[in-house]
């Protein structure tokens, strides 16, 4: 990646940073702003709340009183008098009322009052309207009449009054219309715009310095029939804004000055004389670099090196070829090395394929004669088998003469001594309680291939359990198993499935050290209960 391109992923990545912070900024102020408007809303919705309030008392407080004058009863005895019709109608008109009933308490109508043009059916059926009163003494709720949304407040007359002179329950129904005069006293009460929309609009606004607030209007079950609507303007919220944006204009233009003052700067001082030093070395030309001489800063420092470097150039080359020849005399002496050591491995293989085979035979052949004597014969069984003693003592010795064609390992210590060294060096890397049995007997008797293998299996089976398994406890045995060497590592670790586990080259390192030990490998595990490695191999294999 070029010098060049490392600064303009620099400038990109501050462009960013400056971003980042312009938005974080923003968040704050939308925040802030967000504040702000819920409590403004907070504010604006008791204050709703007080004038709603103070609004809705006069339609309960006048049905009331009427329900407790004595004409209303005497009109509800007889609903032809003209002189109290009139003058309840003229309060209608001078209170901004709707109509009013005057009901029996089945709820049917016994008369009503309004003006011409409203109907005189009552909102409610009877049905409804006793269900109603067996509520709630004193209902208010709103109704559908006449293209209109009404109030209508219930109140029980103060005298049982019967129309048939019998005796009985009356009510009176006060109503009133909820029509754009009402509407506009109210937003002159609340000083927001007031509207009656569906009772399935929501509170969300489109503009951000707007605040709407919701109110249901309920039918005589509760249900909301209208919700009314009063919108709100936050001019404080807006000049806010206003200023967030003066502000944020101010940052992003200083910002981007600075950006490209910096873009300007790196350009002047840093890039061109970099470029003149790079295509000075690419065209080995000290004089391209020349107008970077008399300059005291670093990069002229550097001009004045590189010119150094050109004069001592002839003299580095004449070091490399001298070094070249050096490393030809160093190959020729590593192929000479090369085919010393493939002939030593040639002889251990004609040894161990032709010599070691051949007294195995014959070892094999003095256990059968053995098998043919006589019981009588003890002194010839005798030689035979220290015969056999002899050649199985040769044929260790050219064992161990083959492996000592090999690289040098384990030549200088014993199996148990290069065992614990391992499990030294894994309790200094980990706390690791270890126990080691090992027939010293026994181990005498491995080839220096047996003892490699068997340490190999160790070093990755005790890795396993500390890498895989956390576990706290290694054991490590060596003994015999009737003509066989059994060689075991086990540990307390987590365990694993064996038949689930992922392929890996732990077993398959395992499984590939006894095959060439000609032995059976047995890893057994389970979920929470630790890992056990079993190695069985004979001390007559050859290898």
């Amino acid at each position: 990646m070029s010098l060049k391109l490392r600064f303009a992923l620099l400038l990109g990545l501050l462009l960013t940073g400056f971003a980042i912070a312009l938005a974080v900024l923003h968040n704050l102020e939308r925040t802030q702003a967000t504040a702000w408007l819920a409590e403004e809303r907070d504010t604006r919705e008791l204050l709703l709340n007080h004038w709603l309030d103070l609004t809705d008392r006069a339609l309960p407080q006048l049905a009331s009183d009427y329900a407790e004058q004595e004409s209303l009863v005497r009109l509800a005895r007889e609903p032809s008098l003209a002189a109290l019709r009139e003058g309840i109608s003229s309060d209608l008109d001078r209170y901004g009322l709707h109509s009013a009933w005057l009901l029996d308490a089945d709820g049917a109508t016994v008369t009503h009052i309004g003006h011409a043009d409203t109907s005189t059916t009552p909102p409610l059926a009877a049905a409804d309207f006793k269900k109603l009163i067996a509520q709630t003494p004193s209902p208010r709720f709103f109704a559908e009449a006449s293209d209109q949304l009404i109030e209508i407040c219930v109140r029980r007359l103060r005298a049982p009054v019967d129309p048939a002179g019998a005796g009985g329950t009356a009510w009176l129904l006060l109503s009133r219309a909820w029509n754009q005069s009402h509407l506009a006293t109210l937003a002159a009460t609340t000083g927001g715009t007031v509207s009656i929309v569906a009772p399935s609009a929501t509170a969300q606004s489109s503009r951000a310095t707007e605040i709407i607030l919701l109110r249901p209007l309920a039918d005589w079950q509760g249900h909301a029939l209208r919700l009314l609507r009063v919108d709100y303007q936050a001019p404080e919220l807006a000049r806010m804004a206003r200023d967030n944006r003066s502000q944020a204009t101010v940052f992003v233009v200083f910002g981007l000055l600075i950006l490209v003052a910096l873009w300007l700067a790196l350009q002047a001082w840093v890039l061109r004389p970099l470029g003149l030093i790079g295509a000075s070395l690419a065209q080995e030309n000290r004089a391209v670099i020349e107008p970077l001489h008399a300059k005291p800063d670093e990069l002229g420092g550097v001009a004045r090196l590189i010119t150094l470097s050109f004069q001592q150039r002839d003299d580095l080359k004449r070091e490399i070829e001298e070094r070249a020849r050096a490393q030809e005399a160093l190959q020729k002496t590593e192929a000479n090395l090369r085919r010393t050591m493939d002939e030593r491995t040639r002889l251990g293989r004609d040894l161990h394929d032709g010599v070691i085979q051949s007294l195995y035979a014959a070892g094999m052949g003095l256990t059968s004669i053995r098998s043919q004597l006589n019981l009588g014969q003890t002194e010839a069984a005798a030689r035979l088998e220290q015969t056999r003693a002899a050649l199985n003592e040769t044929i260790h010795d050219l064992r161990n003469f083959i492996n000592g064609l090999e690289p040098e390992s384990l030549k200088m210590q014993s199996f148990t001594q290069a065992v614990t060294a391992l499990l030294e060096v894994v309790q200094g890397l980990r706390p690791l309680q270890t126990a080691v049995s090992i027939d010293e007997t026994l181990a005498y008797q491995l080839t220096l291939a047996q003892r490699v293998h068997a340490l190999q299996i160790a070093r990755e089976a005790v890795s396993n359990a500390l890498r895989h398994g956390d576990a706290t406890r290694v054991t490590i045995a060596l003994r015999s198993s009737g003509e066989s060497v059994e060689f075991e590592v086990t540990d307390n670790g987590r365990g694993f499935d064996p038949a689930t586990a992922p392929a890996g080259h732990g077993l398959g390192n395992f499984t590939e050290r006894a095959h060439e030990l000609g032995g059976q490998l047995t890893v057994t595990s389970m979920p929470g209960q630790g890992t056990r490695v079993r190695l069985v191999f004979s001390l007559l294999k050859t290898l």
